[in-house]
């Protein structure tokens, strides 16, 4: 079976939305635990899994539609990956501020001897 070349090419950009949010999803996972408790922190989780609802419901919903599907689920993924990356910035932005970001274990910065 033989796939029109527009039917291919979304398919393709559905596969690399997927995997770059995948990427950004584990790179707010990282970023969430140099994170101090608070409410930064917790902006910055509620970000993650957004993300990670976006990464399943967009793309999931673009593959249906190429194979003829649903894809009702499209604009709640796109929404979710957007609100996710509003609070992601958010969170960052909180977390600088009130100063809760931690270095990791080995990064400490040592004194100049």
């Amino acid at each position: 079976m033989k796939y029109p070349a527009d039917a291919v090419r979304t398919f393709l950009d559905s596969t690399a939305f997927q995997a770059d949010q995948g990427i950004a999803v584990l790179i707010v996972a990282v970023v969430c635990q140099l994170m101090a408790d608070g409410w930064p922190r917790r902006v910055i989780q509620l970000s993650g899994i957004l993300l990670a609802a976006s990464v399943v419901l967009f793309p999931g919903s673009v593959y249906s539609i190429t194979f003829g599907g649903y894809g009702g689920l499209a604009p709640v993924g796109g929404f979710s990956a957007m609100i996710g990356w509003l609070l992601f910035a958010l969170g960052s932005a909180l977390g600088l501020i009130k100063g809760d970001v931690r270095m990791p274990m080995g990064a400490q910065p040592h004194p100049a001897e």
